[in-house]
């Protein structure tokens, strides 16, 4: 956490002894979650850990209502995921790590076909995928989008764990999952944009957060009534 802040003051952590997960650090992180809105699990860790992280993941899900995973979680992940007593929970693999996480690779399917799979494997399911790639496909049990924002100076390392934190903090401030999945990959994406004509593709994901600034102040998006 030391190294963390000396890097960025700004972030908010909460340490615990050892370098790895482990039963103990489970335990913990477990019952410190019941103190938030929503949980994000996956980004930083390392692909040696999911031996613990798979099941500090099935932990969560039977016993937080609302668990965003990402990143190495598909490496820990069963499929399909059969969720219990979890009521929501929001999926964010790009094309990589869904085909890691369920042994599909969807990058030759079009648009409609990746629908239809995302669609099957929610079933009856809580559950919200976006499926990222250069046009995201967001599902839900009812719902469908098809995410048309972003550029490929996105490609990049962290990109992706901005869209979490994003999709994470739309949801925890009161918005549906599957509107916090579309608008975070909407945002994300626009700002990528807006970016590339700035810089062209000489940006990288830090700088998304001035623009998060810019847009909040300039934008109707972020306006209130």
């Amino acid at each position: 956490m030391q190294a963390c802040n000396a890097f960025c003051p700004d972030i908010i952590g909460h340490p615990w002894k050892g370098k790895d997960l482990n039963a103990s650090t489970i335990r913990d992180l477990v019952s410190f979650s019941r103190s938030f809105d929503v949980v994000l699990v996956g980004n930083g860790i390392e692909k040696n850990q999911t031996r613990y992280l798979r099941p500090l993941i099935e932990k969560l899900l039977a016993l937080h209502p609302c668990v965003v995973l990402d990143a190495t979680a598909f490496d820990a992940l069963d499929f399909p995921l059969h969720m219990k007593s979890n009521p929501q929970a929001i999926l964010l693999p790009h094309v990589g790590e869904f085909k890691r996480w369920s042994g599909i690779d969807v990058r030759k399917l079009k648009i409609n076909a990746r629908m239809k799979l995302l669609r099957k494997i929610i079933g009856k399911n809580n559950l919200v995928i976006n499926l990222k790639d250069w046009q995201s496909v967001i599902a839900g049990k009812n719902f469908a989008y098809v995410n048309h924002t972003g550029n490929p100076g996105m490609a990049k390392g962290r990109f992706g764990d901005v869209l979490a934190g994003l999709t994470s903090g739309f949801w925890a401030q009161g918005m549906g999952a599957f509107d916090a999945a579309s608008c975070a990959a909407w945002l994300n994406g626009k700002m990528g944009d807006t970016l590339k004509e700035k810089k062209w593709y000489g940006y990288i994901a830090s700088d998304l957060l001035d623009e998060i600034k810019n847009w909040k102040s300039n934008h109707p998006f972020f306006k209130s009534e």
